[in-house]
Parts: C-alpha cells; sequence; structure tokens
C-alpha cells in the first residue's frame, strides 16, 4: 500500500541529514511505508489512511547555525479524498467535516529542521525535531514533530513520527454520524513509520 510523500514532510528533512547535508535532495517513500489518521468516538476508534500513488520530491534546506536548518520554497499537498477510512459513510463525514468541497488539500510547509549537536543513537534511532505549518480546513497552524530516524543502508531510511492535532484548533467541528448518536472526539492521531529512499 502507498501513501502521499506530500503528508509526512519531515521525512524529507531526515533524508537531507542522513544524506550529507546536501542542498538539494530527492526523496522517494518506498512501498513499505504506513501512513495512519487515528481516532476515536463515542462507539469506537477508527483509522484512516492515505492510499494513493505518489512523485518524487525536490527540497531545499539552508543551514543558518549548527543544528539550525531553514526551508526554503517547500510545499506539500495531501488530497482531503486520498483518506480512506474502510467505510462509505465515516469518508464522506470525514471529507465534510474537513471541507473538502472547499479546501480539498491539507497543505504542510515545512519550515525549520533542529538537529542535536551529537546525535546519540539508542539501537541505531536518533531523535530529531521538524518546524511547520499546517493548513487543514483553510485555517493554518504552528506545530512541531518528534522524528525518530534509522539508516538502513546507504541513501535508505526508516523514519517514525507520531503527532497529535485537535481539531477545532483549525476550526473543524468533529465528525458526527446516524443523527449525532456516534461522536468522533476532537483529537486526532497522525502515524507514520516511512521507509525512504534518497537520490
Amino acid at each position: 500500500m502507498r501513501y502521499p510523500v506530500r503528508f509526512t514532510f519531515l521525512l524529507l528533512v531526515l533524508t537531507i541529514l542522513l544524506s550529507g547535508y546536501a542542498d538539494r535532495e530527492r526523496a522517494y517513500i518506498l512501498e513499505e511505508s504506513e501512513l495512519t489518521l487515528i481516532g476515536t468516538s463515542n462507539i469506537k476508534p477508527f483509522s484512516c489512511v492515505c492510499d494513493e500513488d505518489f512523485e518524487p520530491i525536490t527540497y531545499e534546506l539552508e543551514q543558518h547555525c549548527d543544528g539550525h536548518y531553514i526551508f526554503k520554497g517547500t510545499r506539500l499537498r495531501i488530497p482531503v479524498r486520498a483518506l480512506d477510512c474502510g467505510n462509505r459513510i465515516m469518508n464522506k463525514d470525514l471529507y465534510e467535516a474537513l471541507k473538502a468541497d472547499v479546501y480539498p488539500e491539507i497543505v504542510i510547509q515545512p519550515e525549520e529542521l533542529h538537529l542535536p549537536l551529537a546525535l546519540n543513537a539508542v539501537e541505531g534511532w536518533s531523535d530529531l525535531t521538524a518546524e511547520a505549518s499546517v493548513r487543514l480546513a483553510g485555517r493554518s497552524r504552528q506545530i512541531s514533530l518528534p522524528v525518530r530516524v534509522k539508516a538502513l543502508g546507504k541513501a535508505k531510511f526508516r523514519i517514525q513520527s507520531r503527532k497529535t492535532l485537535c481539531m477545532r484548533d483549525f476550526g473543524i467541528t468533529p465528525p458526527t454520524a446516524m443523527g449525532g448518536l456516534i461522536k468522533v472526539e476532537e483529537e486526532i492521531d497522525i502515524r507514520f513509520d516511512l521507509v525512504v529512499a534518497t537520490q
């Protein structure tokens, strides 16, 4: 199953880091990658996956000081209707809540990357932080993403992250179903486990 590279800009940050701090790179998300949107309701948890082909992305970082990098002109776009919750009614309610007819894309603009002065890997994993602007349903918010990265070989990496977002922060009313009997909680988790190759 394929997942859109655009939802996970932080992988771009990390591949630059691990490929020698190059100014420009291309990233490819491999098929074994997973991206899931997880939420809960008053009935049971639910999960939505992104399942579509993706194109390589060219991106650029500019170093400002030790461990501090700035993205230049990078915008990542996710079609809202690429999210599939495995249920036609749930999909419809989610698209309506995210105002997909008016704002068909989620736009993520990576801004900064913070690297520790020394990467202290534990069992091959290193911890980093990325900053970004997220525009969802027409409203933007700044977020900070904790990231774990592990080299799998030359120019191939595994990247993991998890971030909780509050829908009301973006002016989104959590969706309901069956006349309000089923109510979705306002917090959603974005989780991904990505295998990335650079060129």
